[in-house]
């Protein structure tokens, strides 16, 4: 079964309940419109001539307590810095949520309905709808210095190989001991593994868990 599609412009008439009709009306435009709008059929640009129409709908709407208090909610997860409590500065963050500014730079490579898709996918997540697991494939580095190729040459300065700081044929988590005391010394960690301000270690099998949001940061949860 296929997932289900949701442009920018979706995810807000659903969020403030907002019908074909309603937006329609608003605008003088046929609801068939706003339809092609809202499944991504047709792409919803900033130099549509109903495009600040929409944006103005939905600051309008703010006006309302409850609608009010979702949208900013919204606004200011996405846009920490877009002052999305004024008219002003929550019509900024629309516009940008409307082109998908908030898009990895991945997703400018992808049909407009799957940039949709991922669109709402990470909405849920930052406004905490949906509380994404994980676990990594791979033990990250530290540092470059834990990695780096070093040159050796023979008699002539002929290239011969190139030497890894840490052997390629030893997992991540057990690279220490086949590292030279002096690269260890350049990583942060002292290892050669990555670790955070926490002391977590991001080794293979690692798990994350974003629970909940606090203000712009992700208050996060190991576990290994």
């Amino acid at each position: 079964m296929k997932s289900k599609q949701q442009t920018p412009l979706a995810y807000l008439m659903a969020l403030l309940g907002v019908s074909l009709a309603d937006l329609g009306e608003y605008l003088y435009v046929a609801q068939t419109s706003v339809s092609k709008w809202k499944t991504g059929s047709r792409p919803l640009r900033p130099e549509s001539p109903h495009f600040d129409g929409i944006v103005e709908y939905f600051v309008a709407l703010a006006r309302d307590p409850n609608r009010g208090a979702k949208l900013t909610e919204v606004m200011e997860k996405l846009y920490p810095e877009g002052n999305a409590g004024t008219p002003r500065g929550l019509a900024q963050c629309l516009r940008g949520f409307l082109v998908g500014k908030m898009l990895p730079s991945t997703a400018l490579h992808v049909s407009m309905r799957e940039r949709g898709k991922l669109y709402s996918a990470q909405v849920d997540v930052i406004v905490g709808n949906y509380n994404p697991t994980g676990k990594l494939s791979v033990t990250l580095p530290s540092c470059e210095a834990v990695i780096a190729l070093t040159e050796v040459r023979d008699a002539d300065g002929n290239l011969l190989y190139e030497e890894c700081a840490s052997p390629n044929d030893v997992p991540g988590y057990d690279k220490d001991q086949y590292i030279a005391p002096e690269v260890l010394a350049q990583s942060p960690s002292g290892s050669y593994i990555y670790k955070d301000a926490d002391g977590n270690s991001y080794v293979s099998g690692f798990g994350l868990n974003r629970k909940s949001l606090s203000g712009s940061h992700f208050k996060q949860s190991f576990s290994q």
